[in-house]
């Protein structure tokens, strides 16, 4: 049996899953920490927000999220989207 050696890209992709589960990690256990936290009636936002109890575990979970995030997408769209994309992101 051969074994094919798979291209970067394909090891990149993989990183959105990555990402994805950065997010949703982010927002489970970012509410733990934030005692009164009621999902139904406030936003995920609120998590970061300036003066929430789970400001810290929510942004070293989202600063994770968003290096993934932009190596995700340059393996999805090739290195001159993600250029544009990556410039955008950052102008935010």
């Amino acid at each position: 049996m051969m074994k094919t050696k798979k291209p970067l890209i394909q090891k990149l992709g993989l990183l959105g899953v990555v990402s994805l589960l950065s997010y949703t990690a982010a927002v489970v256990f970012s509410p733990l920490a934030y005692l009164g936290y009621d999902w139904m009636a406030q936003a995920v936002s609120d998590l970061s927000a300036a003066d929430a109890p789970s400001l810290e575990m929510k942004i070293v979970q989202a600063e994770y999220f968003g290096v993934v995030e932009r190596f995700s997408v340059f393996a999805a769209t090739g290195f001159n989207a993600a250029i544009g994309i990556h410039l955008f992101c950052m102008k935010e």
